[in-house]
């Protein structure tokens, strides 16, 4: 059930973040916005994702699996698998794991992808920024944030 974690990710770093801080000037306070200090921020980042989206005129409920099935309701019914999994060694089947990863790359290719070409950035990424310099990460290994 990585690929739900996977997902999740994408939805904080990916979309929610930068979708934020497009809405919002302030830089910090976008920040703000999206951090939870009480901790279970992937259920507020996915509580925040389908407003913040639909400022920018993107209905997630919309956004359908390659098999047809709709990504977003999809993605909330696997997070609870994983929960499950996680929490209670609940077994995962292979169309769960399956659905995972679709999840995982419908964000990325229905969400991602878009959003990015739509404010101008390239696509496929080919350079990643840490810290303010650039990186190759397949031509160069780097210190990814400590790692």
């Amino acid at each position: 059930m990585s690929s739900v974690t996977a997902a999740e990710l994408s939805i904080r770093f990916l979309l929610l973040r930068p979708l934020i801080v497009g809405l919002v000037f302030d830089t910090k306070f976008a920040m703000r916005l999206i951090r939870d200090p009480f901790g279970n921020q992937p259920h507020l980042d996915r509580k925040l994702l389908p407003h913040v989206c639909r400022a920018w005129g993107i209905d997630v409920e919309a956004v359908a699996l390659a098999n047809g099935q709709p990504l977003w309701s999809t993605f909330g019914q696997l997070v609870e698998v994983r929960h499950r999994y996680v929490h209670r060694a609940d077994e995962v089947t292979g169309a769960q794991a399956q659905g995972a990863y679709d999840c995982a790359m419908g964000m990325v290719e229905e969400l991602v992808q878009p959003l990015a070409i739509r404010v101008k950035l390239p696509w496929p990424p080919n350079q990643w920024s840490v810290n303010g310099k650039t990186h190759d990460p397949v031509e160069e290994s780097f210190d990814y944030m400590g790692s």
